[in-house]
């Protein structure tokens, strides 16, 4: 409070605590007496008050449920290794697709675990063959590629032409809820089945 006179942080504790009781299983946050589920919530204003905005919240939280599982304990040793997942994150910009893939050829001398691209719209990445092999080389070796968007709201889709291409890669699509989660679920999945080829297929959806 001496940095901040005003700050709201208690109205936001005090009401986080009296919706304890009224909310059924999952993770949320409190803002100027608004609830918002954590997975698909986003900050959107630096400095107003009611600084984030989310979609409705579910009914119930099956996402969490599928990811982590009920035999799936969270552990030291677990939190220790997820400490050592290399996450890069390229939030792509207008220009020739043939610059990414110098940019990816870089990384297959020592790959991250895992690659999330930021594509424009519904998820769309213009097409390059040297950019496909590139990403093709990555996941070979064991780099997890997440398409994802630079745009808050609304499910990704390959209908059109620049995105189409994508779905001849092992790759897989975020359910697109918001950032945190994309960050969780990789981790969490990574973690469970980062040696098995096709992990793809425990993304969930």
């Amino acid at each position: 409070t001496s940095l901040l006179s005003d700050s709201d942080a208690w109205d936001n504790f005090a009401f986080a605590l009296d919706q304890i009781h009224k909310l059924s299983h999952g993770v949320y946050l409190s803002f100027a007496h608004h609830i918002h589920s954590a997975y698909q919530s986003y900050k959107t204003h630096t400095e107003h008050i009611n600084g984030f905005s989310s979609n409705p919240i579910p009914t119930h939280d099956h996402i969490a449920q599928k990811v982590i599982g009920n035999s799936f304990q969270i552990s030291t040793d677990l939190i220790a290794r997820s400490k050592q997942i290399n996450i890069v994150n390229y939030y792509l910009y207008p220009t020739q697709a043939s610059l990414l893939a110098q940019q990816l050829k870089l990384l297959t001398q020592a790959p991250p675990q895992i690659i999330i691209l930021q594509g424009f719209g519904s998820g769309n990445i213009p097409y390059n063959a040297d950019l496909k092999y590139y990403l093709e080389q990555l996941i070979e070796n064991g780099c997890w590629v997440i398409i994802s968007s630079q745009v808050l709201y609304g499910q990704l889709s390959q209908k059109y032409a620049t995105g189409s291409w994508l779905n001849t890669i092992k790759l897989v699509f975020d359910p697109h809820y918001s950032q945190a989660d994309l960050y969780a679920r990789a981790t969490l999945l990574y973690l469970q089945y980062a040696e098995q080829k096709n992990w793809q297929h425990y993304w969930v959806n």
